[in-house]
């Protein structure tokens, strides 16, 4: 790991970093950081550390996510909606919406006509 510093701040324990023309400047060497700091009021130099990152653990990583296919999709696709109408029902029970708790119910059948659908595709 390599040292370097660079200039900022501190505000309510967070250290906020000084930007040049969009851009956090980092310097290697210590005095000139301080020099740099010295020219502006209220700046102080940080020490931060610079981490090698491998990225040969993010490319393995990368390669054991499985593709999906579009009917896994679909499925997954029926299966959220599925959950976020039964939350709903939940919201409308606890509320005594009986037209809403209703309406809900009705989804059900949608939500089997849709898997019917992924599985009829399939046996084409």
């Amino acid at each position: 790991m390599t040292s370097y510093y660079v200039i900022g701040t501190e505000i309510e324990g967070r250290i906020l970093l000084k930007r040049d023309n969009g851009y956090i400047t980092t310097y290697d060497d210590l005095s000139n950081a301080q020099a740099k700091a010295k020219k502006g009021p209220g700046w102080s130099v940080y020490s931060l550390e610079k981490v090698e990152v491998d990225n040969k653990e993010d490319k393995k990583e990368d390669e054991k996510v499985e593709k999906k296919d579009e009917k896994t999709i679909k499925i997954e696709g029926v299966i959220k909606d599925l959950f976020e109408n039964y939350k709903n029902m939940m919201i409308h029970i606890e509320d005594n919406d009986k037209a809403g708790l209703e309406s809900d119910l009705g989804y059900y059948r949608r939500f089997i006509n849709r898997l019917n659908e992924i599985k009829a595709e399939d046996n084409i």
